[in-house]
């Protein structure tokens, strides 16, 4: 059974494609089933976020998701990543409905 915050990636991902954005699962920095713990690349920053993707406004600006569900929080590597890409004009969300990322494309 899929968890919520995995259900929520899943219908972000759905909308934003449907609407035309280009996105994307970071796939870097995840939960191997058959290993039974989270598989790092060397060169992926820590507390990069869940999705990837870039801005329909044709700037060309990163997009940044994280997805949070319930009382689901962010670690410590996952606010200085969201630091970071501030820093350099990306864009960057926490995600906890899909009204977030509605109201996200709409202002942007």
């Amino acid at each position: 059974m899929a968890s919520p915050a995995n259900k929520l990636q899943l219908e972000i991902l759905k909308k934003l494609r449907a609407d035309g954005v280009m996105i994307w699962k970071n796939q870097f920095n995840t939960f191997n089933h058959k290993l039974g713990f989270h598989t790092n690349d060397p060169y992926s920053p820590v507390g990069s976020s869940d999705l990837l993707g870039v801005m329909p406004d044709g700037t060309g600006r990163i997009l940044c998701i994280e997805i949070k569900a319930g009382k689901d929080h962010m670690s410590p590597g996952q606010i200085l990543f969201q630091k970071r890409i501030h820093s350099l004009g990306g864009v960057y969300l926490v995600a906890r409905s899909i009204d977030d990322v509605k109201q996200l494309i709409k202002e942007n």
